[in-house]
């Protein structure tokens, strides 16, 4: 058994290096940002035991401090406190110009078990990548086959490898080995069942409800702008939406097209929010779910007033607006 593991983990990882593929990301809940480390200083995450499925951790490198090897070292542990994989992201450069043109070193290291015992005796590298700028995302995202694979980069993330994590990652924690910035740290607990409603709505029955509504708001609305902090937060696509009165004062946002983030999970006609009103004209509260189903935003609202739909997602500090389609499709 503990061979055919191996042998399998050797073939996901081998389909990884040859993938070409990359993502944006930026997964789960804000637990922490806005932070400094010194050298030495450790800091850590959990959700009181529960299995993580997503963790993505944002630094920058802070000026003053350069040198090889400095930057941070993060830690991916298991219920029982073992380090089951590490990432360090490191400075090979000799000067702050050399460091911001591309000489992060990001290495993935995994814990090696024997083939029998199931024991860790050891640890081993996995792969490494050269990543640009001052500030570096390192990702992890949970398979259903007790694996996860290691995204990293700056507002582009490239998979660096696959990790075996056995029954989850319950906790992450990061140590600085040079000046550090935390920018932001998120983290998503494993789902029992995601949250994915299938409306009754397809695009050929809203074409005919909007062309007979006497809701100026309702229709089809079209990804227009965004005011971003790319280091807390990025585009899950740019989406299509349709707006549809939910008879009690407030609206359904429903999918209709162009999700880039976990796009073959998403199809026409599914749940992607709900606008709740409040006291204030225009002015709802938000509920959302990301590209990943997660719904645990919090503090989220819209404005709606038939011409422009605004979402507004402050402890990410972001703003994402859709324009309302003339042609009604």
């Amino acid at each position: 058994m503990r061979i055919g593991r191996m042998l399998r983990m050797l073939v996901l990882l081998m389909i990884v290096c040859w993938s070409s593929e990359d993502v944006f990301c930026a997964v789960g809940r804000l637990v922490e940002g806005g932070v400094t480390l010194e050298s030495g200083e450790t800091r850590g995450w959990s959700l009181g035991g529960t299995v993580l499925s997503d963790v993505e951790f944002r630094g920058k490198f802070l000026k003053g401090d350069v040198g090889d090897g400095k930057g941070w070292e993060i830690s991916l542990c298991d219920s029982r406190g073992d380090t089951v994989a590490r990432v360090n992201v490191g400075r090979r450069g000799v000067s702050y110009d050399e460091i911001a043109n591309g000489q992060n070193e990001v290495v993935l290291t995994i814990r090696d078990y024997g083939e029998e015992t199931g024991i860790g005796i050891g640890e081993r590298e996995v792969g490494r990548r050269v990543v640009g700028g001052d500030a570096v995302s390192v990702s992890m995202m949970a398979t259903t086959d007790g694996t996860a694979e290691i995204w990293c980069g700056d507002t582009k993330l490239e998979s660096i490898g696959l990790i075996y994590v056995g029954n989850g990652v319950t906790s992450v924690s990061v140590k600085a080995t040079g000046p550090v910035e935390i920018v932001s740290v998120n983290i998503k607990e494993e789902a029992t069942e995601t949250v994915r409603e299938m409306t009754l709505w397809n695009e050929n029955s809203l074409i005919e409800r909007f062309a007979s509504t006497t809701d100026h708001r309702e229709g089809f609305y079209d990804y227009l702008d965004c005011d971003m902090d790319t280091e807390r937060c990025r585009l899950g696509g740019r989406y299509r939406l349709a707006v549809v009165n939910d008879g009690k004062g407030g609206y359904d946002l429903v999918y209709i097209s162009g999700a880039e983030e976990n796009s073959r999970e998403w199809e026409t006609g599914m749940l992607k929010g709900k606008l709740t009103p409040t006291l204030f004209q225009n002015h709802y509260n938000l509920s959302w779910l990301d590209s990943g189903f997660a719904d645990d935003m919090e503090e989220l609202w819209g404005m709606l007033d038939g011409t422009l739909l605004s979402l507004s997602f402050p402890r990410e500090r972001t703003t994402v607006r859709f324009s309302r389609s003339r042609q009604g499709r």
